[in-house]
């Protein structure tokens, strides 16, 4: 449970972040979509590197 919490709360800043970000820079959605593409690679990462 905790890696799966783990990479959820990840996403969930990331996308938090990105969408703080293009709502103060009026980029909608395309710091959003890349900040979330960078959450998911980053919380597999740490996951995996959990893992093993």
């Amino acid at each position: 449970m905790g890696i799966g919490a783990q990479l959820i709360g990840t996403i969930g800043v990331c996308i938090f972040i990105g969408l703080w970000l293009d709502g103060q820079l009026g980029t909608n959605p395309w710091i959003t979509i890349l900040l979330s593409l960078i959450g998911v690679v980053g919380g597999l990462w740490v996951s995996v590197k959990d893992l093993l």
